[in-house]
């Protein structure tokens, strides 16, 4: 059988093309390919590929409406304003169609019904206009600058769909060049961020010297070669003056705008690979920090200090900050560097140099901005290893204000209550954090003793406990599928909680202990309060859609799904499971399957993946796979506990009833 995927396809047609052949053949045929590299640039802007192009039609595929939609938008405004230089009788122009839905094939070969339908479409209106399909436009309404007009129900290759026309706003269409300039790097500025990081490896030297000027604690505005604080000038912001809060609706609203700039990912709820573009609102990646003298007992510190920086960050919806899971995979090296904006869809970095003198560590940061030719500015630090929380709240202070989203007195103060009075203990904490970052049993363990010793020395320090609460659910989580018992976790959690309910991590755990326990409506609430408490915890919002899924709400699930992915775009094997699993109580089968199978290419061995992409073949009448699935990595014991229905904390009987089917037939009992 023919491997199939959900995908949004664009059809595109140039207007009256053979009149234009007839009026001027050779001028037809080389306007013709100016207007192809148009479309082939804005369809590869918009995480796309054009796979046909034959004669005056073109089709391309995307991973969501959105972006079908949004490079359909940037393709008519382009050819309009080469249009202006023509006279009437030379102007070429598309009509285009959009359509979700099914393909199958490879490469040049894509076909199905959302191809048919799109290319219908694109016959359908004016020349400029685009078409969509009810089920396009409805994942497209309210995500783009479009404004729709009803054209009622179409007869599309056979079949009779409801279809709307899509026109940009005029208001919009003024303000498209001021859209471009503060949208994220394109095309034009690749050149400018390969240009940034050449410079940065020089810069590397030169901000060393610096660091040694006596009695300096400012960021320096290396730019300009002046020791003046960089922010006595307002940095220019992107941020959004209607959300102000970091939780509640408004948020809400914003994780959806941010899904729809990247794509939406809709129409490919396994969520494919693709750079997004940027969020409206300052976004950033931190590295981890460059030991430089290769000192072993800085290996650590130089990821675990990052990593709580990008936490005192990620608390207000104001900034949009990267999950460390993906940031962590670039080491800081000019090359590096150059990749994070465009692969990681943000608009700055920052990145710092580590060394340690005795008892002290000089650490000197940086903040890169996509497109600029050198840092924005650069501050070092010289101080005690018992000043190591002071160092991680002044860094994320003044990142926070020179990407133009400065902490509040609120997030300050958070940040000063969680800390520890006993130096010993919050490096403890990192030491843990640093193992988290690893990967097997042994570096789960080595997490659970670092947090141990750190409640040892400390016994009220929430963080702790919130770190072990972690460590904890994730060993749970790779035991063989449902038997482990999250009672260790749970604990853990439940301690950090009550000495500080404001830990987003702490509550997110609860939130899976309690869905152990069969609490559906506090472990959807403590899962929720957890997302609300940190807008940027991608693993909370994996887990919120985890509990969702479990509890009937597939659809929630996989819009909190989306914003995990577009938070960390590459994360652990256990996310797509999140989305999977969302698809499979959807009754998706086979989208199901392609997230439970990417889920195997990143993770072979974790088998909730395994034993849930048996049950999806299962259900959509693949019974041959099913049952190779169910033969693989000794899960057949596994799936007979399963099977009946244990450890499976459905909360809808006909959800469970489906399951226990999908298992029935997966192993031919």
């Amino acid at each position: 059988m023919a491997t199939t995927k959900l995908t949004a396809v664009l059809a595109l047609t140039v207007d009256r093309f053979d009149e234009l052949l007839a009026s001027d053949k050779a001028w037809a045929q080389r306007q013709l390919r100016s207007y192809l590299d148009i479309v082939r640039g804005h369809v590869t802007e918009n995480r796309g590929r054009l796979f046909a192009a034959e004669r005056d039609h073109f089709k391309a595929e995307f991973v969501s409406p959105v972006a079908a939609a949004n490079a359909a938008t940037a393709i008519h405004e382009e050819v309009r304003e080469l249009n202006q230089d023509q006279p009437n009788h030379r102007q070429m122009r598309f009509r285009m169609g959009v359509d979700v839905g099914t393909v199958s094939g490879e490469g040049r070969n894509l076909r199905g019904e959302a191809v048919t339908v799109a290319t219908a479409l694109s016959g359908l209106g004016e020349a400029g206009d685009t078409c969509f399909t009810k089920r396009a436009y409805d994942q497209v309404d309210g995500r783009t600058d479009l404004e729709f007009e009803e054209l009622g129900e179409q007869d599309l290759g056979g079949r009779t769909f409801e279809v709307f026309k899509g026109a940009e706003s005029l208001e919009a269409y003024a303000n498209v060049r001021s859209r471009r300039l503060g949208g994220g790097i394109g095309r034009r500025a690749i050149a400018g961020t390969i240009l940034a990081v050449m410079v940065f490896g020089v810069l590397g030297a030169y901000m060393w010297q610096r660091s040694k000027i006596e009695g300096s604690d400012a960021p320096v505005n290396v730019v300009a070669g002046n020791r003046v604080p960089l922010f006595d000038k307002p940095v220019a912001s992107i941020l959004d003056p209607n959300v102000s809060r970091a939780g509640g609706q408004d948020s809400q609203n914003r994780d959806q705008r941010d899904i729809a700039r990247s794509g939406s990912r809709d129409a490919d709820p396994t969520f494919g690979e693709g750079p997004p573009p940027l969020p409206d609102r300052p976004s950033i990646a931190i590295l981890p920090f460059n030991n430089v003298a290769r000192d072993p007992s800085l290996d650590y510190l130089a990821r675990a200090l990052a990593d709580d920086v990008a936490r005192a960050l990620s608390r207000s919806s104001d900034r949009f900050v990267v999950a460390t899971d993906s940031s962590f995979r670039y080491d800081g090296a000019p090359g590096s560097v150059a990749k994070v904006g465009l692969e990681l869809g943000v608009r700055y970095a920052l990145v710092g140099v580590l060394q340690r003198t005795g008892d002290r560590v000089r650490l000197t940061v940086q903040m890169l901005e996509g497109g600029k030719e050198a840092p924005m500015w650069m501050k070092p630090f010289d101080r005690g290893l018992h000043e190591l929380q002071l160092t991680r709240t002044e860094i994320a202070r003044d990142l926070a204000a020179g990407i133009g989203a400065p902490l509040t007195e609120e997030e300050i103060g958070v940040l000063r209550r969680r800390d520890t009075r006993r130096p010993e203990a919050y490096e403890h904490l990192l030491r843990g954090r640093a193992a988290l970052m690893g990967s097997g049993r042994e570096a789960l363990d080595n997490a659970v003793t670092a947090f141990g010793k750190a409640i040892e020395v400390d016994p009220q320090f929430a963080a702790a406990y919130e770190g072990l609460a972690v460590a904890q659910i994730r060993i749970a989580d790779s035991q063989p599928p449902f038997g482990a018992s999250l009672d260790k976790a749970l604990d853990a959690a439940q301690r950090a909680v009550a000495l500080d309910e404001t830990l987003a991590a702490a509550q997110s755990v609860l939130a899976m202990g309690l869905l152990e326990k069969r609490q559906f409506g506090p472990a959807v609430a403590a899962a929720a309060k957890g997302v609300d408490l940190d807008p940027n915890f991608a693993d909370g919002r994996a887990r919120l859609a985890r509990v969702l899924a479990w509890t009937g709400a597939p659809d929630d699930a996989l819009i909190h799904a989306q914003t995990a992915f577009r938070l960390n775009p590459r994360p652990p094997a256990w996310y797509q499971f999140s989305v999977g699993h969302a698809l499979f109580v959807k009754q998706d089968y086979d989208a199901a399957a392609t997230a439970f199978r990417r889920g195997l290419d990143i993770s072979p061995n974790w088998l909730p993946n395994r034993l849930f992409l048996a049950a999806s073949y299962a259900q959509a009448g693949l019974k041959d796979k099913a049952s190779f699935e169910m033969t693989r990595n000794d899960i057949r014991p596994h799936a007979a506990v399963a099977a009946k229905g244990d450890g499976m904390p459905y909360q809808k009987s006909e959800d469970l009833a489906r399951w226990i089917d999908a298992m029935r037939k997966a192993t031919g009992s």
